[in-house]
């Protein structure tokens, strides 16, 4: 099973007035919250984080086949981190 905890934004989740690099990096602790982070070389310009950033962006790679084709991710491969999510949401939340 492929685990992704950092990935390169696609085109709707990317900050091109800011740089020329966006990545999606999922936070340490609960793991449906992640951190974005703009680059321009390697020169961090904007970093911001966001709770259930991870999960809206998988959720968004699921129901945009292109975006997913983009940044080279399979469907099957964010099915299943959703449903590892999903159980440590479950864990959390009783």
């Amino acid at each position: 099973m492929v685990y992704y905890k950092h990935m390169r934004a696609c085109k709707h989740y990317r900050y091109s007035n800011l740089g020329d690099e966006t990545d999606i990096i999922q936070a340490d602790g609960l793991i449906w919250n992640a951190w974005i982070r703009v680059y321009d070389g390697f020169r961090l310009v904007y970093s911001s984080y966001s709770t259930g950033l991870f999960w809206e962006y998988l959720i968004h790679l699921i129901k945009n086949p292109d975006c997913a084709k983009e940044i080279g991710v399979t469907k099957q491969s964010i099915k299943n981190r959703l449903k590892e999510i999903e159980k440590e949401w479950e864990i959390v939340n009783n």
